[in-house]
């Protein structure tokens, strides 16, 4: 895309987040160029649609993950420690700002109890993990 081209997508996108204050309105034309780079562009609607889409999809990944049988015996902290991570992410808008602290204490709270496991999780502790999560995405839709 032609540099003016994405220039006036950011300053719509900065325009269509709407911020009200000062420091918001700095945060949005900062982060706004990589909101098209990723191709979250449109109105405020849109926006939050695709938004929405994210959450949906990761709630999918991680009922997938848990009914085609991947945990059994132990399961490497890492792979349950990315599921927090986009579960986190999911509270976060784009430009890394929370847009819902329960889901940011409920990652922390879980990377606590997965934390004393070392670098294995029983099976059984990362299924609940994941079904906790997949639980919260599925009601906050």
């Amino acid at each position: 895309m032609a540099e003016s081209l994405k220039k006036s997508a950011a300053t719509n996108v900065s325009e269509a987040l709407a911020p009200t204050k000062a420091e918001m309105k700095l945060k949005t034309q900062k982060f706004a160029p990589e909101f098209v780079n990723k191709g979250i562009v449109g109105s405020r609607e849109t926006i939050l649609q695709k938004a929405e889409a994210g959450k949906e999809e990761f709630g999918q990944k991680i009922q997938s993950y848990i009914d085609d049988g991947k945990l059994k015996g132990s399961v490497a902290r890492k792979n349950v420690d990315e599921a927090i991570d986009s579960f986190a992410a999911s509270g976060k808008s784009k430009a890394g700002l929370v847009i819902d602290e329960e889901k940011i204490l409920l990652a922390d709270k879980m990377r606590s109890l997965t934390a004393k496991f070392g670098d294995e999780l029983p099976a059984e502790e990362a299924k609940s993990v994941l079904r906790v999560l997949g639980e919260m995405t599925e009601r906050k839709k």
